[in-house]
C-alpha cells in the first residue's frame, strides 16, 4: 500500500490554509468519488490502497505519489492528469483570490500610517 507524502499537520501545525493544495486536491477527489457514487472503501480497494488513505486525502491530510495518482484514476475512470488539472486550476485561482486580499490590506495599511506622519496644525 502506499500511504504518500505525510503532511506539515502531523509534526503538531495549524489545519492548512483554503489555498492549500492537498485540501483542494481532496475536494476534486472528493467531488470525482461522489459524481461516481462509490464509497472510500470501494475506490480504496479498486485503488489497492487503505480506506483510510482516502480519507485522508480527501481531507487534504495526505499526498498522493503519482502511482497512487494513476491508480486513483484508474479507479474512478478519469484521467490523473485531469484530477491534477483541476486541483491546479482551483489552487491558482485561490491564489490569484488571496493575492487580492493582501494587495488591498497593504493598501489600507498605508493609509493610516501616512495619515500619522503627516505634519499636524499647531493649536493655539
Amino acid at each position: 500500500m502506499d500511504y504518500g507524502q505525510p503532511r506539515a499537520e502531523s509534526a503538531g501545525m495549524s489545519n492548512p490554509p483554503p489555498s492549500d493544495i492537498s485540501a483542494i486536491f481532496g475536494e476534486v477527489l472528493h467531488r470525482y468519488r461522489s459524481a461516481r457514487d462509490i464509497s472510500q472503501e470501494e475506490l480504496a480497494f479498486a485503488a489497492g490502497v487503505d480506506r483510510t488513505f482516502i480519507s485522508r486525502l480527501e481531507r487534504g491530510i495526505r499526498q498522493p505519489t503519482i502511482t497512487t495518482l494513476i491508480s486513483l484514476g484508474q479507479a474512478l475512470n478519469v484521467s490523473a492528469a485531469n484530477m491534477v488539472k483541476e486541483a491546479e486550476k482551483r489552487y491558482l485561482k485561490q491564489m490569484k483570490i488571496n493575492a487580492g486580499l493582501n494587495a488591498g490590506a497593504v493598501k489600507e495599511r498605508k493609509r493610516p500610517y501616512s495619515a500619522r506622519m503627516s505634519p499636524q496644525p499647531k493649536q493655539r
